[in-house]
């Protein structure tokens, strides 16, 4: 909500709560997954840092790059059931 400049000490807006002094940790190693979790379907290209494949993890499609580091990444999960 916009608030005259005498009212918000300098800011265009009133802050609503103090920002957080450390942000929140997320805790990455528990969304981590196993490589032989993934089975692969088909390979949808390559580039200059990996390939990209769809795939599967138990009740899901999923699109992800295989980096030329040999590290997975994750990209899009699409629930099972719209695969045809």
């Amino acid at each position: 909500m916009p608030v005259s400049a005498e009212s918000a000490d300098g800011l265009c807006y009133q802050l609503a709560k103090a920002c957080p002094k450390e942000p929140e940790v997320i805790p990455f190693k528990e969304l981590e997954i196993e490589r032989h979790e993934i089975q692969t379907l088909k390979k949808l290209g390559a580039g200059q840092f990996g390939e990209v494949w769809a795939g599967t993890l138990p009740h899901l499609l999923v699109l992800f790059k295989k980096c030329s580091t040999n590290v997975i990444y994750i990209v899009i999960l699409i629930p099972r059931y719209t695969v045809s």
